[in-house]
């Protein structure tokens, strides 16, 4: 290492650091001179290179001239000495000293600090668990706690990372580029579905939205009631299964070709020739990154894959789907409760993503059927239980201290029909709310109208709860619906 450059790496005096903090890095994070309104604590996260810098950007906009801190890790180095010029000669990933890790902590704790004292929204960015910060902050006023997990496949976002490095590098700015290895990169990608079953588990966040790194907005939920007996959310919880199938999408021509090319220029740049920089399998990582592409390319798509590659289709798709549950299910430590439930879960998870591709795939008649009635016996109870709990959202959320009004405006994800009806609860006018059926014919629960005899309606406990939940919070009582029990398929009565 260059003595010249460790001269400049030496600690902070706690006078130069307060200098540093108040005059570049805070006027570089703070937007809006306005108290915040309803303190809003709006957690970015995912591993690196997914895509997390676009999606900051959007959220300080929602807020307009209301007070916002912006925190983000990797931009605190940009603010130490010497850092930058040490990377620049090939100190990366885990090159930071300690005395310039403590400076780093130091200022992002200022900034929440600021925050606290001058009624700030918090915008974190972040490729660690922030649940934490969201119990700490609840207990400081942040009553709105919004998580949104970018789901960003492994193969991209490390691409992401080395492909940042080089660019960091030609421009002679590498202090925040963290390169790592792709084991150390997956790690941290493969965590990201148990944290989202965890937050609508523990209601840590009363927000959850999954969204993709062109900000496509994939899947959502919000907490209604959450007290220390009881956590309802608007709908059922599904975010680990959204990050999961949103995580092995498929790629298309275009997207594979950009990765080909991503590849071509990381293997060939001057950064490549640094010694640090050799250390990691270039070659290797860009040859998994393509064939796991092609693996997953558009003629393997189940919605247009042609005849003769269905049965490829099908069994390089459930492959790569058993690698992705191996990557979870290597950190899991299944002496802890919690992480029983969750594997229990993944299990379910990976059930259904199975059972829809051999769907599309497979030629057994017989699976087909058992598939699509599992399938369309899920959708009818979702169904079911939205209509339950779609009451007046505005109102419940101002009464109950939950919610934002004013969230980010994310469109749709792109190829992701089967969410995109869902991003939104039916207009609730307190009248009765018709349900839309999976058939060929339209009813209406607890309207005027019986129902054929061969349907069978049962309350559940979830939505009795529900409902006394709402009428607590003065969200007014939810439209009566007749309870139907099981009839005879004669046409008679029971």
């Amino acid at each position: 290492m260059n003595p010249e450059i460790d001269k400049m790496r030496q600690p902070l005096s706690s006078e130069a650091r307060e200098r540093i903090f108040k005059e570049k890095i805070l006027p570089s994070i703070l937007t809006g001179s306005l108290p915040a309104t309803n303190k809003t604590f709006a957690a970015v996260c995912s591993q690196p290179g997914a895509g997390k810098s676009t999606v900051v950007q959007r959220q300080k906009n929602r807020f307009g001239n209301e007070r916002t801190i912006s925190i983000s890790i990797d931009d605190f180095f940009n603010y130490l000495p010497g850092l930058n010029e040490a990377r620049m000669n090939g100190a990366f990933w885990g090159s930071q000293l300690k005395h310039e890790n403590a400076t780093v902590n130091k200022w992002r704790d200022d900034s929440m600090k600021y925050a606290l004292r001058n009624e700030a929204h918090i915008i974190m960015e972040t490729t660690n668990d922030p649940q934490s910060d969201a119990e700490e902050l609840f207990d400081k006023g942040y009553k709105n706690r919004e998580i949104y997990i970018i789901a960003t496949d492994r193969h991209t976002s490390l691409t992401s990372v080395f492909l940042r490095a080089v660019h960091g590098f030609e421009n002679g700015t590498m202090a925040n580029c963290a390169v790592m290895g792709q084991e150390d990169h997956d790690e941290n990608y493969s965590k990201w579905p148990k944290i989202a079953f965890a937050v609508e588990k523990t209601g840590s966040f009363n927000r959850i939205a999954v969204v993709t790194r062109d900000l496509g907005l994939c899947y959502q939920n919000e907490v209604i009631l959450h007290t220390p007996s009881k956590l309802l959310w608007e709908k059922d919880c599904g975010a680990a299964r959204q990050v999961i199938e949103m995580n092995n999408r498929h790629f298309t021509q275009s997207r594979i070709d950009q990765l080909k090319e991503a590849w071509g220029k990381i293997i060939t740049a001057p950064l490549a020739e640094l010694p640090e920089f050799q250390r990691y399998p270039l070659k290797k990582y860009a040859d998994d990154v393509i064939s796991h592409a092609e693996s997953l390319g558009g003629r393997y798509d189940p919605d247009i894959v042609l005849p003769q590659d269905r049965e490829a289709g099908r069994d390089s798709y459930l492959n790569l789907l058993d690698k992705h549950l191996q990557l979870i299910d290597k950190d899991l430590d299944l002496d802890y409760v919690g992480e029983q439930a969750f594997m229990n879960h993944l299990g379910e998870i990976y059930g259904v993503i199975k059972d829809r591709t051999r769907l599309k795939l497979d030629v057994g008649n017989e699976m087909r059927r058992d598939i699509d009635a599992r399938v369309a016996r899920e959708k009818s109870q979702e169904a079911i239980q939205r209509s339950a709990l779609s009451l007046p959202r505005r109102r419940l959320s101002r009464d109950s201290g939950y919610g934002s009004s004013h969230p980010p405006d994310f469109p749709a994800a792109q190829g992701n029909a089967q969410t995109q009806g869902a991003l939104k609860p039916p207009a609730a006018t307190g009248e009765r709310l018709p349900v839309k059926r999976l058939r060929s014919r339209e009813e209406y629960i607890g309207g005027s109208e019986r129902l054929p005899h061969d349907v069978t309606l049962q309350h559940s406990e979830r939505e009795q709860e529900a409902g006394e939940a709402l009428i607590a919070l003065g969200g007014g009582r939810p439209a009566k619906r007749a309870r139907y029990e099981e009839r005879p398929r004669d046409g008679g009565r029971a």
